[in-house]
């Protein structure tokens, strides 16, 4: 795990924070958090191994561009990528479109054994080594991730 280059994209400081504590704890090492503006740049000159974008309801456009721009760039295009957003609907009904670019969806919110199921597939990584699961007898909700 520790040599593949995971990028995250997102408009929300504190949200990039806890997505690189969290897969900081899982021995991603090389992980880069980065906000959606100036993001084409950052990831043409860091090639990374993985990309997770975020979509968010409100500005999407800006998330969209960055897709389309990350798939029509060859030097890009082959990267795995991970789009997610709260906006269910969309991500329904785009489904067939982002598939067959390439990427892979995830609802938010979502617990976080979610998103390294998803970051594992798409870096061809067999299992993960911890749950950040509470179990049911908790009087405490689930952790999961969102905006």
């Amino acid at each position: 795990m520790q040599n593949k280059r995971i990028i995250v994209v997102n408009h929300d400081d504190v949200y990039l924070q806890l997505v690189h504590d969290l897969l900081s704890d899982e021995s991603y090492t090389n992980v880069s958090c980065i906000q959606t503006a100036g993001a084409y740049q950052i990831l043409l000159y860091d090639h990374p191994d993985l990309i997770i974008l975020d979509v968010p309801v409100v500005t999407t456009q800006d998330s969209w561009t960055l897709l389309d721009l990350l798939r029509l760039d060859p030097r890009l295009r082959t990267i795995p990528l991970i789009l997610c957003s709260t906006d269910a609907k969309l991500l329904v009904e785009k489904r067939a479109f982002l598939q067959g670019r390439g990427c892979d969806t995830l609802e938010k919110p979502f617990l976080f054994d979610e998103l390294l199921a998803k970051i594992q597939h798409a870096l061809g990584e067999r299992s993960f080594s911890q749950s950040y699961s509470i179990p049911a007898a908790s009087a405490q909700p689930q952790s999961a991730m969102g905006q």
